[in-house]
C-alpha cells in the first residue's frame, strides 16, 4: 500500500496459474483492485528463470525494465529478474541468504516487511546489501 500511495504502479508477476494467484492473493487480504497489472503464468511457455514474466509485467504498466523492481523470495525469479535486467530485492522468506545471494540481488531482507520505500525508490545501486 505505501508503494501505492507513493505514487508508484504495482504489479503481481508469478509462475504460478491466475487462480492460484488469485488465492494467494486473497488469503493475504490484498484486493486484486490494488494491482496494476496480474501477470501469471498461464500466459507463458516459459517461466522463471526466463525474464518472460518480468518483461510482460513491465509492459503492462507501460514502464521501462530500468524504472522496475523486483521483489522475490525464489532463486529462479532471481535470476529472471537479472535476466530481464531488472533490479531485484530479495527476502528470505523460502530460501537463506546464502541460497539467495548467488544471483546478486541488490538487496536481502528478511521478509517483505522489512523493505522500506526508500529500499523500493533508491535501492538502485549494484552494490549488495545484507540484512
Amino acid at each position: 500500500m505505501e508503494c501505492k500511495n507513493a505514487g508508484l504502479k504495482v504489479a503481481v508477476a508469478s509462475s504460478a496459474d491466475r487462480v492460484k494467484v488469485d488465492a494467494n492473493l486473497a488469503a493475504a487480504g490484498l484486493p486484486v483492485s490494488l494491482f496494476d497489472a496480474i501477470v501469471s503464468a498461464d500466459a507463458f511457455e516459459n517461466l522463471k528463470p526466463a525474464p518472460d514474466i518480468f518483461l510482460a509485467a513491465s509492459k503492462n504498466l507501460g514502464v521501462d525494465t530500468n524504472e522496475c523492481i523486483v521483489i522475490e523470495d525464489a532463486l529462479a525469479g532471481v535470476q529472471a529478474a537479472k535476466a530481464a535486467e531488472i533490479r531485484c530485492i530479495a527476502v528470505t522468506t523460502s530460501l537463506d541468504e546464502d541460497a539467495l545471494q548467488q544471483a546478486s540481488p541488490v538487496f536481502i531482507r528478511k521478509d517483505i516487511g522489512d523493505i522500506s520505500i526508500n529500499d523500493i525508490l533508491y535501492g538502485g545501486s549494484n552494490a549488495y546489501h545484507s540484512m
